[in-house]
């Protein structure tokens, strides 16, 4: 009868164990998910663009909220106007290009 009692006891604790392990790496991927999230509605604030695919690819490159003001702010580089478009090669997700007038 003791036996029993402490093969259930032992059993009930491994299972506690593998749930809270559980637990903790379901809470994890949801606060991932949650920064990334957070991330991009920051992003398209500020980029204001509609396609979410090219979100995507800007948060893949790792350009944030903060990064795409500095890169705007020189006055060497173009910055998005109403006549100018962003193009993404598709066969290649990390490249993106500039492209005026279309």
């Amino acid at each position: 009868m003791k036996d029993e009692h402490l093969f259930k006891k032992e059993a009930k604790d491994l299972e506690e164990k593998f749930f809270a392990k559980q637990n903790e790496r379901l809470l994890r991927e949801l606060r991932e998910k949650a920064k990334v999230e957070e991330k991009r509605k920051a992003l398209q604030a500020v980029v204001k663009v509609k396609d979410p695919t090219i979100i995507e690819h800007l948060l893949e490159l790792g350009v944030g909220p903060s990064l795409f003001w500095l890169l705007r702010s020189f006055p060497w580089l173009p910055s998005p106007g109403p006549m100018e478009v962003w193009t993404i090669r598709s066969e290649k997700p990390s490249s993106m290009r500039f492209r005026a007038g279309c």
